[in-house]
């Protein structure tokens, strides 16, 4: 969401007509971003409703020590490919088992 649009949606609350819970209800966004993105207008102005790019961009976002091969060596697995495939299989169980239970649950209620 660009800056101007952030101060549209604070205009109504720092306008005094709309408290910011019910901003935070009607417009979608949490009640503790509208509050971060007041205080940060009320000190510096529409520049601070800027967004920054993030610090890490173009990092990677393990830890420096924790590489990939670690992961994989920790886990036991041969290697990174076999994590990787043992994380799809694990999603793909629990995804399964999410659907057992639903089906269960709307067996019983009908």
């Amino acid at each position: 969401m660009a800056a101007l649009e952030r101060w549209r949606l604070l205009r109504h609350h720092l306008q005094g007509d709309v408290p910011l819970a019910r901003l935070a209800v009607s417009c979608g966004v949490a009640e503790r971003t509208l509050r971060r993105w007041r205080a940060v207008y009320r000190a510096d102005g529409l520049a601070a409703l800027v967004r920054r790019p993030r610090s890490d961009r173009g990092r990677a976002r393990l830890p420096e020590p924790l590489s990939h091969d670690a992961v994989h060596r920790r886990l036991g697995h041969a290697s990174t490919e076999a994590t990787q495939l043992y994380a799809l299989l694990a999603d793909k169980v629990a995804d399964a088992e999410i659907r057992a239970a639903r089906r269960r649950r709307d067996r019983a209620t009908s």
